[in-house]
């Protein structure tokens, strides 16, 4: 197994490298090029979220994707109506996606909540109405419009996801 950073990053591009060679094998030149050129660019993404994010943010993302993840593990498992918490839904998924720059439509807010979408709307209206939330709309579609956390949701959503992931 390599042991250093170079050995690590020098083994994943041999086997990124093998990959490509099979992937040749199905595919024309411009689809091949079109796919590693993609490769590159989400692995500079990912590198580049990193560092814009820190190691801090990265917990707390992590951990609110892991609290989502789990709630929608327990839906599977339990009646949904026992457990109602549609704005906490909406806030995780929020947090998770505004940090890595994705924006999210109000439907697909209802949607994540796992509530039918008039409970969904109706906590997402009372969040904005307390400061958490703020809606804008697509400048491209007028029909659809966007929720983004706020500044004070924000410093909230670390402040807790602090206190849980340091114990």
């Amino acid at each position: 197994m390599p042991g250093t950073e170079e050995e690590k990053k020098v083994m994943e591009q041999n086997t990124v490298g093998r990959q490509t060679d099979l992937l040749s094998d199905y595919l024309s030149h411009s689809d091949l090029q079109l796919i590693v050129d993609a490769a590159h660019l989400i692995q500079s993404a990912n590198c580049h979220l990193k560092l814009t994010l820190g190691p801090a943010k990265m917990a707390y993302v992590s951990a609110a994707k892991k609290m989502y993840a789990d709630r929608r593990a327990r839906v599977k498992l339990f009646d949904t109506s026992l457990f109602g918490e549609a704005a906490w839904d909406i806030l995780l998924d929020l947090y998770v996606n505004n940090s890595v720059g994705k924006a999210v439509s109000v439907s697909s807010a209802c949607v994540g909540s796992s509530v039918p979408p008039t409970t969904a709307l109706r906590r997402i209206v009372e969040m904005e109405a307390v400061g958490l939330l703020h809606r804008t709309q697509d400048p491209q579609d007028g029909r659809r419009s966007f929720i983004r956390l706020t500044s004070q949701a924000i410093i909230a959503m670390e402040t807790y996801l602090s206190i849980v992931t340091t114990g």
